[in-house]
């Protein structure tokens, strides 16, 4: 049996760029919850009537979490 090699090629492709894409919208998506849930807690912050530097740094050290956390992700994939 010969394989024909453009369509294969092209099969090839596409199961890869598919994959690519899935992991990608994973990571963006792990991204996205971390950081929304940085905001949401720095809102209860403020409710509490916290001292409101004590917020904003709580609220920077989550972001830079986050991102270390998914540093991985690559800003080509979205």
């Amino acid at each position: 049996m010969r394989w024909n090699s453009s369509s294969a090629l092209r099969a090839l492709v596409l199961f890869s760029a598919l994959a690519h894409c899935a992991c990608a919208s994973k990571c963006k998506q792990a991204l996205v919850k971390c950081k929304y849930e940085c905001q949401r807690n720095y809102q209860l912050c403020q409710v509490k009537n916290t001292d409101p530097w004590y917020c904003q740094n709580q609220v920077g050290n989550c972001d830079l979490k986050c991102d270390n956390d998914n540093s991985t992700c690559s800003s080509w994939w979205w």
